[in-house]
């Protein structure tokens, strides 16, 4: 008498792409929560200063490598942002804007709205940040050609440079790292400069 076969159940796997925007979601969404958590805390320094929001223009130059095939994209990006908070104490900023980048080997462009949300504190003449970022990303050209929207999300991490008598102007040196549904990762390093208004 031949032994039963034993019955072989298939392993659910979960795809790559679900873990990576798992992740990042969860990272925007404790940024979020974190960020209105320390905004919530009563300081001396950003109880007067901070009670109504400081406008700012951020414009920045942006170098984008995707990491499994190393093409390079070059573009630009401008933000407007509010930020809340004393100047030295822990600051909320909130930014919505756009970016656009070109890749150096296929041509495909990529145009993208962002919303970003970021913690800083100002130590000297540096306010190093971190945070998210999430948006839709629109694809046009190359392999990726379509009309669609796809869901961007970029953990954010960089630091602003206040210039020496520059009235609140300061550089912005920035590094994300990010995912775009159907794309592969890829991290982006952005220089610019951030102007008060």
């Amino acid at each position: 008498m031949r032994p039963a076969a034993a019955l072989s159940i298939p392993r659910r796997v979960t795809p790559p792409a679900v873990h990576v925007v798992t992740t990042l979601a969860a990272s925007l969404a404790a940024t979020i929560a974190a960020a209105l958590a320390l905004a919530a805390l009563p300081t001396r320094a950003g109880a007067q200063e901070g009670s109504h929001p400081q406008r700012q223009l951020q414009i920045e130059a942006l170098a984008d490598r995707a990491r499994h095939t190393g093409d390079m994209s070059y573009g630009a990006s401008a933000d407007y942002q509010l930020v809340w908070g004393g100047k030295r104490a822990l600051q909320l900023a909130a930014a919505l804007g756009g970016d656009w980048a070109r890749q150096a080997s296929s041509g495909q462009q990529r145009w993208a709205l962002d919303a970003d949300v970021t913690v800083q504190h100002p130590v000297g003449s540096f306010t190093p940040f971190v945070g998210a970022s999430a948006g839709p990303v629109w694809l046009r050209g190359g392999e990726s050609s379509g009309g669609r929207a796809h869901l961007g999300l970029d953990a954010i991490v960089g630091t602003q440079v206040a210039i020496p008598h520059g009235g609140g102007r300061a550089v912005i040196v920035e590094v994300r790292h990010g995912y775009v549904k159907g794309e592969p990762h890829s991290t982006s390093g952005r220089l610019g400069l951030n102007l008060p208004l």
